[in-house]
C-alpha cells in the first residue's frame, strides 16, 4: 500500500499528524521537532498517529530534535519503498 504514495502524500500525512500532535504550534515543513517544543510524550504520539495512518511500523529514532516534517516525510517515503 505505502509504495503507491508519493513524497508529497507523505508530507500531507506527516503535516496532519504534526498538527494533531502540536495544535498550538504553527506548522512549517522546515520547523524542527525541537523548535516545535515537543517532548518525549509528543514524540510517541506523533509516531503512533503516523503508524495508524500509514499502516506501518516506524522506529522512534526517526524522530530526532532536528527532524523537520520535510525530513520525516523523506525518511518515511524511503522506508515505504522497501
Amino acid at each position: 500500500m505505502n509504495t503507491a504514495l508519493t513524497l508529497d502524500d507523505y508530507l500531507v500525512i506527516v503535516a496532519q499528524a504534526w498538527r494533531e500532535t502540536l495544535p498550538e504550534v504553527e506548522f512549517r515543513a522546515d520547523r524542527s521537532w525541537a523548535d516545535g517544543g515537543a517532548d518525549s510524550l509528543k514524540s510517541l504520539q506523533l509516531i503512533m498517529r503516523l503508524e495508524d495512518s500509514l499502516c506501518m511500523s516506524i522506529p522512534l529514532d526517526l524522530l530526532r530534535p532536528e527532524t523537520t516534517p520535510a525530513m520525516l516525510s523523506t525518511l518515511l517515503h524511503s522506508s515505504g519503498q522497501g
